[in-house]
C-alpha cells in the first residue's frame, strides 16, 4: 500500500511539471521596460569653477571638463572684516553648464544678507550631471 501511495504522488508531480511547462508555453514573453536615467550628483566637482562678479564682469560657473552639468549648489559665505561669518547661504543655480563653457549667473544678492558684510566666498557644494 506504502508503494502504491508513493508511485501515485511521483506520477502527480510528473503530471503537474509537464502542465505547468505546456502553459510556460503560451504564456506570453516577458516585456522589459526602461527607464529614463536619473540625475547623478557629483559633490564638489573639481571641474566646475565659480568665476566671482569682478567690476562690469558677471559672475558665471565654469565648466573646465567634459562633462556636462545643471542645479549647481552654490554656497556664498559673507565676512565681516574681521573674517567672522556673518551669513551663509546656500543657493541653487538654474542653469546647465555644457562642457568646456562659461555660464553667467543671475543676482546672487539674498534678501536677508545682515549688514556689514566686507567680502564673502564662493563654494560650488554640488552639480548633478546633465543628461547627453
Amino acid at each position: 500500500m506504502l508503494m502504491a501511495t508513493l508511485v501515485s504522488l511521483v506520477f502527480q508531480g510528473r503530471k503537474r511539471e509537464q502542465e505547468q511547462r505546456e502553459k510556460a508555453k503560451n504564456a506570453p514573453l516577458e516585456i522589459v521596460r526602461t527607464s529614463q536615467p536619473t540625475p547623478t550628483r557629483a559633490l564638489s566637482p573639481p571641474d566646475l569653477v565659480f568665476i566671482e562678479p569682478a567690476g562690469d564682469k558677471p559672475a558665471g560657473v565654469q565648466n573646465r571638463g567634459l562633462v556636462g552639468y545643471k542645479h549647481v549648489m552654490l554656497r556664498i559665505v559673507y565676512l565681516d572684516g574681521g573674517g567672522r561669518v556673518l551669513a551663509t547661504h546656500d543657493q541653487v543655480l538654474g542653469i546647465e553648464v555644457p562642457p568646456r563653457q562659461t555660464v553667467p549667473v543671475g543676482s546672487l544678492d539674498a534678501a536677508d544678507v545682515p549688514g556689514g558684510w566686507v567680502r564673502r566666498t564662493f563654494r560650488i557644494l554640488y552639480a548633478e550631471l546633465a543628461p547627453r
